[in-house]
């Protein structure tokens, strides 16, 4: 029992680091790819800008499995991604509309001021998708690999123990 608890331990450790490395890796990746550029395009003056942060977002949503299903447990109209890429369309388009009003006009501002308001209200949920189709397989193995860890160390801390009776 002394070695299988030691090999235990140390696999539960490497495992554990390994789900802990590749869910911040995911969350990075996710955030760099799809939530940066919605903020750039949130950011932006330039409709052109704001049209190509857009489309790299929905490139970002396509690459990831990320334009159908729910984000959340739940299916509600909140979570439906569907309607959320839908409404990154219309934004989208929106974007490129604007991009043919001279820039100089008070309807430009103003048409530019909703814009950016859209952007800001619309909530992608993407780290949420993530982890409710990729991420809980993750952090399931994590869990039993942790648990498994801390048994292995109960039980090789009682063969090793300074207490004995």
């Amino acid at each position: 029992m002394h070695k299988f608890s030691e090999f235990t331990l140390v696999l539960s450790v490497v495992v554990v680091f390994v789900v802990v490395l590749g869910l911040v890796f995911n969350f990075q990746s996710i955030d760099r790819e799809i939530n940066r550029w919605k903020l750039l395009a949130q950011t932006s003056s330039d409709t052109a800008e704001i049209y190509n942060s857009l489309s790299k977002v929905e490139e970002g949503l396509v690459r990831w499995g990320m334009t159908e299903g729910y984000s959340g447990i739940f299916k509600t109209q909140e979570n439906d991604m569907s309607l959320k890429v839908t409404q990154l369309q219309l934004i989208k388009t929106k974007a490129e509309r604007l991009s043919m009003t001279p820039s100089n006009t008070s309807e430009y501002n103003t048409n530019l001021n909703l814009l950016q308001e859209d952007l800001k209200t619309l909530d992608l949920k993407t780290k949420s998708y993530w982890n409710v189709h990729v991420g809980m397989g993750w952090w399931l193995v994590g869990a039993f690999f942790l648990y498994t860890g801390l048994a292995a160390l109960a039980f090789w801390n009682k063969d090793h123990s300074s207490f004995k009776q």
